[in-house]
């Protein structure tokens, strides 16, 4: 089974967050537990201690109120990190190609300053 993953640090506020994109491939198929998260190149990022797991179940591409933006921006405020778990290759495709879009913007769409 072939799947894939996007890791990146997102910015609510002035504190950086770890979120991964998980494609579930087909239905939910590609678990995202230890031995498969193990596997996966997290290019210098790090989870926080305090992570939650979302099912993502259709595409997100910012019509009808869906965003991955505005999915994020509630879970952390409760929580460290974020694995988005898409359902399948279409899904996790659209929720990464939206997160690369914004990937110089805070979660409130301000620019990211590079000091």
């Amino acid at each position: 089974m072939t799947g894939g993953s996007y890791v990146l640090r997102v910015y609510r506020g002035d504190v950086a967050h770890t979120v991964l994109v998980w494609n579930g491939v087909k239905d939910y198929e590609r678990l995202p537990i230890p031995e498969n998260l193990v596997t996966v190149n997290m290019g210098g990022c790090e989870f926080g201690k305090n992570v939650t797991i979302a099912q993502i179940s259709r595409p997100m591409n910012g019509f009808e109120g869906r965003s991955a933006l505005r999915t994020l921006d509630a879970l952390l405020q409760s929580f460290d990190s974020v694995i988005l778990w898409a359902r399948n290759t279409k899904t996790y495709k659209s929720i990464r190609d939206e997160l690369r879009m914004n990937a110089t913007r805070r979660l409130d769409g301000s620019p990211i300053s590079r000091h």
